[in-house]
């Protein structure tokens, strides 16, 4: 498996995408000061943390992705691999105790002691060892995707449901393990996509 390239400048602009879609998802006008305030959220500084330190993982320079690594660690409490591909528009709801090592699709929502991650190592249908979140997936609060396998677009898993096996598009994931509630219908999408952009 081969780690994706990213530039600064798409390093930047993701940044701008998950700030819009923090503020679209809090229900916020888009004055500037709206704007600015919501770059400056410790949600969205964290995020843009993790993505910097995602692209100098990329170029090869390990000490300051590293550092910016423990940093996001020890001030939010937010445990996020810089070997992960994060698509942009993440909105991570809550930091603490959130971990990462995925790779996430487009506009996904991240609720608070997230566990996305795996062995750490290549080997399965995952990302190296973790698993692939597709486009618009929700993971609730305290729930996990554990291990190398594909969650699909538009599913959800709910708070406090563990998966531990692969997830089909627009599933609704709910216990532990986690198992199949129902499929998401297409009006479900359609209020949901309110929060996108695509």
């Amino acid at each position: 498996m081969k780690l994706d390239d990213i530039s600064l400048r798409e390093t930047l602009a993701r940044i701008w995408e998950d700030s819009r879609r923090k503020r679209l998802q809090m229900e916020k006008p888009a004055d500037r000061w709206s704007v600015l305030r919501g770059l400056l959220s410790p949600n969205v500084l964290a995020v843009a943390i993790f993505r910097f330190s995602i692209w100098f993982n990329r170029k090869g320079w390990r000490l300051p992705s590293v550092l910016l690594y423990y940093f996001n660690s020890i001030v939010f409490g937010f445990d996020a691999s810089p070997m992960s591909s994060i698509g942009a528009g993440l909105v991570m709801a809550h930091l603490c105790g959130c971990a990462l090592h995925a790779k996430i699709g487009r506009n996904c929502t991240l609720y608070g002691r997230a566990a996305i991650g795996g062995k750490g190592r290549g080997g399965g249908s995952g990302w190296f060892g973790g698993p692939i979140l597709g486009d618009r997936v929700t993971v609730g609060f305290g729930g996990a995707a554990i291990g190398d396998f594909t969650v699909g677009d538009d599913a959800t898993i709910g708070a406090g449901s563990w998966c531990f096996q692969a997830v089909e598009p627009k599933a609704i994931m709910a216990g532990v393990p986690a198992k199949l509630l129902r499929l998401k219908t297409d009006e479900d999408i359609r209020e949901e996509a309110r929060y996108y952009h695509d």
